[in-house]
């Protein structure tokens, strides 16, 4: 499915299985992490791609240890530092997506903004970053998807106006979809913002003869 291509990520017609050969040396990672260029960033994030792409949350604690969540942290934080400066944060996405399938992530991420992060994303990207927005927008579905607490989160603060903004100024038919899957998942099992959605939803039905709107 569509999450599953995001978790393939840019590496995705590369290498084989999760954790092969010995486990990998999160110390030194981190240390690297830490004291790396975007450069170097992007290269450990690279590797860690093609050995985790496939695994389970459970699966990257076993090869990381307890330095699983220390990593998860500084990619979060890489994220939210860097997603409004134009540049690129696709990598970043696929590999927060293989640690968000696990619930003890999810709620790590809910907790230090990462919703909000990703929601202003999609709100701020233009064509020329259409694989990010696209890209924050699965991930968006798998938040909403993974309980009613997700979806009010999604739906806090601001976070229906940033989607109802984009969907009225977007053209693009996979992003319509995506942001029409979003809105579908987001209305079903929420009733503490349900009328939230429902008026985001009229709002777009309201620019319905715009190009943009879903409808």
């Amino acid at each position: 499915n569509s999450f599953c291509t995001l978790l393939a990520g840019p590496m995705a017609a590369k290498t084989s299985s999760a954790a092969e050969g010995a486990p990998m040396n999160v110390g030194e990672v981190t240390r690297q992490w830490d004291k790396g260029s975007k450069t170097q960033r992007t290269a450990i994030l690279t590797n860690f791609l093609r050995r985790h792409r496939h695994s389970t949350a459970a699966e990257i604690e076993r090869d990381l240890g307890h330095g699983a969540l220390l990593f998860f942290t500084r990619i979060t934080a890489w994220l939210r530092l860097t997603y409004r400066l134009g540049t690129a944060v696709s990598l970043q996405l696929s590999a927060l997506s293989v640690f968000l399938q696990g619930q003890k992530y999810l709620t790590q991420f809910m907790e230090v903004g990462g919703i909000q992060a990703l929601t202003d994303l999609v709100a701020i990207c233009g064509e020329k970053r259409r694989d990010d927005k696209n890209n924050a927008l699965l991930l968006l579905l798998h938040i909403a998807n993974s309980g009613r607490v997700y979806r009010e989160m999604v739906c806090d603060g601001e976070g229906i106006e940033m989607l109802v903004t984009a969907t009225v100024a977007e053209h693009d038919e996979r992003t319509l979809d995506l942001l029409g899957s979003l809105f579908l998942g987001l209305g079903q099992g929420n009733p503490r913002k349900a009328a939230s959605v429902h008026a985001g939803l009229l709002e777009i039905m309201q620019h319905g003869e715009d190009d943009g709107a879903l409808c």
